[in-house]
């Protein structure tokens, strides 16, 4: 009896953990996804050749790193898929970073607040990732 229940309770808490790695990836994809969006698409962030937005990157354990400067000519794209790789990775006890590498990003978040202004919509994040776990 006592085997089946400590078998029981393991079960639940990895299940638990499991459920709660899903919801933060969930809503850390959400997030990222928010403050990348465009003015144009009802976002925040300021797009004039594509280079601020295509900078935006993710890791783990470790500040992302990429291009600081863009070529005036060059229109850029984004790869959605670099944050997907680096909430794979995560784990618990891990620090999840994102951001922007272009020099001026910081001063188009001051100006702009795509990262605030997405962060400020955490828990509906959160929110959401829970009912798609229901």
């Amino acid at each position: 009896m006592t085997k089946d229940f400590k078998t029981q309770i393991d079960r639940f808490v990895v299940d638990t953990e499991h459920k709660l790695m899903k919801v933060t990836r969930f809503a850390l994809e959400d997030l990222t996804r928010d403050a990348n969006t465009p003015k144009a698409k009802g976002g925040r962030l300021p797009v004039k050749t594509g280079f601020l937005r295509s900078t935006a990157s993710a890791a783990v354990n470790q500040r992302p790193i990429g291009p600081t400067k863009g070529e005036k000519n060059r229109t850029y794209t984004t790869d959605a898929n670099q944050v997907t790789q680096a909430l794979l990775q995560l784990k618990f006890g891990n620090i999840f970073y994102y951001g922007w590498t272009a020099e001026y990003a910081r001063v188009q978040e001051v100006r702009n607040g795509f990262l605030e202004g997405a962060i400020m919509k955490w828990q509906s994040f959160v929110d959401k990732a829970v009912g798609k776990l229901r």
